[in-house]
């Protein structure tokens, strides 16, 4: 849990950016004060009386770190999408300022295979390796 709160305003800045920083870690902390209330009864009354126990607390948290890693992993695939599309928009603002005179092309004709490629560039983020 230390590490937590140590890396939340980091990789909240990341996300969010500085000038809505204040206003996510009030967020987050908020939206944590009822799980960080209830952990240690839940602790208690998932234990057992004889055998390990502990065992029954233990799954429980194991899934949910599963659970928080699963998380961590959507994230890391927006955030990977977000960087491609921006680097996408400046690659086209580059372009529209060498192309002036051109004349757009028609999307009509490839809209199906438009959507096709979006859900592949949605999904690549999700098993690509890369630096964030």
């Amino acid at each position: 849990m230390r590490r937590f709160w140590a890396t939340v305003a980091p990789v909240g800045a990341e996300v969010v950016g500085l000038q809505v920083l204040p206003s996510a870690l009030s967020i987050t902390w908020v939206i944590l004060v009822l799980p960080c209330t209830f952990a240690e009864p839940i602790g208690l009354k998932l234990r057992a009386d004889s055998g390990n126990i502990y065992l029954h607390a233990q799954i429980f948290i194991g899934f949910m770190y599963i659970g928080a890693a699963i998380c961590m992993w959507f994230l890391r695939a927006w955030k990977i999408s977000e960087l491609e599309k921006e680097a996408a928009t400046k690659e086209e603002r580059e372009r529209e300022i060498r192309d002036d005179d051109a004349v757009p092309r028609s999307l009509s004709r490839h809209a199906s295979r438009a959507s096709v490629k979006s859900m592949a560039k949605a999904t690549k983020g999700l098993c690509s390796w890369q630096r964030v």
